[in-house]
């Protein structure tokens, strides 16, 4: 990078997976702004440590892209949709809206930034324990479904019902309006992020125990424990270890 002053900076790479000399190189141009993409539990917290002079919001990108060939990319965009769905300062944001011209990206609460992925990561969970195939997926509804209602909870609050059935229509639909061949593009491009699959469905299993362990300190002040893991999100638990097969096999 250059030493010339820089407002904005996206990582697309997790924070703590930077190589030692880019991210000495981003602490060295002092970014007002750095937005990370990563929604891993905890990430925020460690783009703080290491850009103390930056302020930081996550974005949650609302595309599909992946690169092509050196550097040259792809990607496509739901019409209508931002680029970006953002988290941070409200005046931060909405500077950056006006900046960037308005229709890049749109300013949400963090619980909404988070309920997108709590919907969809365990699908993508799933996808790589059948080994990426999309045939498999679409056989397999029911475990990564319990697991997104679970994950959803986690992150709102909120009990969503949900079906494997409905799992089903959105993928043909999927299927049906997204240019792309969507079957082959997600096995390929997620099996390159397992790590961090794997890491959000354990940081979505953690915020559904803190959430029990606060309600049952709240009911029961003289009770210690509290509801087992296995008992709040049995499917997150059983998807996670799944994949943590694959992961460190």
């Amino acid at each position: 990078m250059s030493s010339s002053s820089w407002d904005l900076v996206v990582l697309t790479t997790r924070p703590g997976d930077l190589d030692e000399p880019v991210a000495a190189s981003i602490s060295g141009i002092r970014p007002s702004i750095i937005a990370i993409t990563s929604q891993v539990d905890g990430d925020r917290d460690i783009a703080v440590s290491m850009f103390p002079e930056s302020e930081i919001l996550v974005f949650s990108p609302a595309l599909l892209s992946e690169r092509t060939t050196g550097r040259n990319a792809r990607y496509w965009q739901p019409p209508g949709m931002p680029v970006f769905m953002a988290s941070g300062r409200r005046e931060t944001v909405r500077g950056l809206r006006r900046g960037l011209g308005g229709g890049l990206i749109v300013a949400v609460p963090a619980a909404l930034l988070s309920a997108p992925p709590a919907v969809f990561i365990p699908y993508v969970a799933e996808l790589s324990v059948r080994e990426g195939s999309w045939t498999a997926l679409r056989t397999h509804l029911r475990r990564p479904t319990q697991a997104s209602a679970e994950a959803v909870h986690a992150v709102t609050g909120v009990r969503i019902p949900m079906s494997a059935r409905g799992a089903g229509l959105v993928l043909d639909a999927l299927e049906l309006f997204v240019p792309i061949d969507v079957g082959e593009y997600a096995g390929r491009h997620f099996a390159r992020h397992e790590g961090q699959t794997l890491d959000m469905l354990n940081g979505w299993a953690g915020q559904m125990a803190r959430r029990a362990a606060r309600r049952d300190s709240q009911r029961n002040p003289k009770r210690n424990a509290a509801p087992a893991l296995a008992e709040l999100a049995p499917a997150l638990g059983e998807l996670a270890q799944a994949l943590r097969l694959r992961v460190t096999r």
